[in-house]
């Protein structure tokens, strides 16, 4: 792992926040709140219009912090009037809402150049002689804790940092920076800049560099490189874990089988929450018999995974497996304990060092990583596209393959509220695309229509010529026939005769060329007009063409959006999926792998094309 030779920064920014003063009615009597109390109080009364107040717990575990801020641990919420923090709440917020566009123009500018300036202090430091972003540089405000699911936690008061909580990591030759930090150490095989123990949780929070740090940017290489050798050596792996699942020794029976789960099912290893306050989310080693039902030879798992998503499926395993699951389960039952665990005395370290006997390194989370690429890169290798397909095609099909790892993973979202919303704008622009369809029709229509009009003209024009020419021809025949007579005439009289025709003879021939250049003048006019009206008629097939891909491509994103509704893409294409997949992909079908990752996972991922290069 690399060193760090040089980290210099200015620590972390920590948020002073404004005490206004405020109050709050307690027993009929006006309690003036200190700045901590009247925090807490503005963001209780936030929270007043959203469902988070229904929820008993919530509100139970925020009151317990608060009154006790208070100083008042008897009180009840209905014992507390909160209608003075209320007033200012609303106050504010009308505030902002009679804000003229000059004004909130005004202040947009001057927060955002507030952010420049902090950010210039606090959001740069120094590695090893290259200036680099810090991505978290600020600390986290205090605030009421959310959780996730059923956390036992929501509602807790989650106390932010104060500088005399946090660590700074600086190599010895930084300045110190200006502030009461509780310690400053140099530890140069870490990549964090500032740390802090979370008041609430008892974890460390950190303040990291940025993704595009070189640091880190070789580090997420080294660890997609790692991931990749699962793929290399699976044969092997999986023979390994198979004489594991034989083994005499229950030991090792019980690794290997946790293993197997590991790999076949693509889980978490289970025991990596350093809470036990947290809510009750399982992987592989902690699962319980209460999470598993075996049908024959298909087992069937529900529990709650990380971040209480649920895990529901249903899965055909080896019949040994199933064997040392069944033998396992039985025992756990047995077992007089709370919550007994199927693979009791086994975790992540016992998993990581049977593993790493297979193959040097090789720990639990190299799978997900693993399985997550192969399914994405499988989908793309498999799809039928090319170089030709429009953008949204391949859009489409980058998006699917994200959900082919969203689903291995297991990273479910619940359907947005706005979905019903967003059905209807697709509603909307779907009919909006087969108008503008309609019309381009229409246009078309009407640009063939003046087509075969102005080739008529032309033709009629031509023929007209043809009759002109045939008129001039006769004339000019009659005049050769008129002056040969003369030629031959020796009688005076017929001669003045001859030559009296002659001479109107030449008048109809004028007359007959001017009808003639007139007709050529009007065959080459006709010719323009069907020239332009054969250019229109390209114009109106690609106004067509628009607006039939317009409509494709809405459909396009109509059936990704209906199938990613319930998927959640962006913790897979962050954290699972090696981007080159999609940078090689991109390669063979002519599309620009950037233009499907956000523009942070692009920095975070600049590495692939400077990879590539090398």
């Amino acid at each position: 792992m690399t060193e760090l030779e040089q980290l210099i920064h200015n620590g972390v920014r920590v948020l002073e926040i404004e005490h206004k003063n405020l109050h709050l009615i307690i027993d009929d009597e006006k309690v003036k709140l200190t700045p901590k109390q009247e925090q807490m109080a503005i963001a209780w009364v936030k929270k007043l219009s959203t469902d988070y107040v229904d929820d008993p717990l919530f509100r139970k575990n925020f009151f317990e912090d608060f009154t006790e801020v208070l100083d008042e641990s008897s009180l009840t919420d209905d014992d507390i009037d909160f209608s003075p923090v209320i007033d200012y709440v609303e106050k504010e917020r009308q505030r902002k809402a009679n804000m003229s566009k000059e004004e909130k123009k005004a202040a947009r500018e001057k927060r955002k150049e507030k952010r420049e300036e902090l950010k210039e202090k606090y959001g740069y430091a120094i590695l090893n002689g290259e200036r680099v972003e810090i991505a978290n540089w600020t600390a986290e405000p205090s605030s009421i804790f959310m959780g996730r699911g059923e956390h036992p936690l929501r509602g807790k008061w989650k106390e932010g940092p104060r500088e005399e909580d946090i660590i700074l990591n600086l190599s010895p030759d930084a300045p110190r920076p200006e502030g009461n930090w509780k310690e400053i150490v140099w530890e140069p095989g870490c990549i964090w800049v500032a740390k802090w123990e979370d008041k609430l949780s008892g974890k460390m929070k950190y303040v990291w560099l940025s993704d595009s740090a070189p640091i880190k940017q070789d580090r997420e290489i080294q660890k997609f490189n790692h991931a990749k050798r699962v793929g290399n050596h699976l044969t092997e792996i999986r023979k390994r874990i198979k004489e594991g699942l034989e083994s005499k020794d229950k030991q090792i029976r019980k690794i290997a089988t946790a293993c197997y789960l590991i790999d076949r099912l693509n889980l978490r290893v289970g025991d990596e929450k350093d809470d036990a306050s947290e809510a009750d989310t399982v992987g592989a080693t902690t699962l319980r018999p209460e999470h598993i039902t075996i049908n024959g030879e298909e087992v069937h798992f529900n529990f709650l995974g990380k971040d209480c998503v649920e895990w529901n499926k249903s899965a055909v395993l080896a019949p040994k497996v199933i064997e040392i699951l069944q033998e396992l389960m039985a025992e756990a039952e047995e077992r007089d304990a709370n919550k007994p665990q199927i693979f009791n005395g086994i975790g992540s370290k016992h998993v990581n060092a049977f593993l790493g006997e297979i193959l040097e390194n090789l720990t639990a989370k190299d799978f997900r990583t693993y399985h997550a690429t192969h399914a994405t890169k499988s989908f793309l290798d498999e799809a039928d596209v090319d170089s030709e397909d429009p953008e949204y095609t391949k859009k489409e099909i980058a998006t699917m393959a994200n959900r082919e790892a969203a689903i291995i993973c297991n990273h479910v979202k619940q359907v947005s509220k706005a979905w019903p919303n967003r059905v209807q704008r697709f509603r909307e622009r779907k009919e909006r695309a087969q108008e503008r369809i309609r019309k381009a029709k229409e246009y078309k229509a009407e640009r063939m229509e003046r087509l075969a009009e102005v080739k008529q003209q032309l033709k009629e024009r031509r023929e007209l010529k043809k009759q002109r020419l045939a008129v001039l021809k006769e004339k000019k025949a009659e005049l050769g026939k008129l002056s040969r007579e003369l030629d031959k005439s020796s009688n005076e009289e017929e001669q003045k005769k001859l030559e009296n025709e002659i001479k109107k003879m030449k008048k109809q021939v004028k007359r007959a060329k001017k009808k003639v250049e007139t007709a050529r003048k009007r065959v080459k006019t006709g010719k323009k007009y069907v020239k332009k009206a054969k250019k229109s008629i390209g114009r109106a097939k690609e106004r067509l063409y628009k607006a039939n891909e317009y409509y494709n491509k809405v459909l396009s994103q109509e059936k990704v959006a209906k199938k990613t509704k319930t998927w959640n893409l962006g913790t897979s294409l962050k954290s699972y999926i090696d981007p080159r997949v999609y940078y090689e992909w991109g390669q063979e079908v002519d599309y620009d792998w950037k233009n499907y990752y956000p523009k942070k996972l692009c920095e975070k991922f600049s590495w692939v094309e400077r990879d590539d290069e090398d």
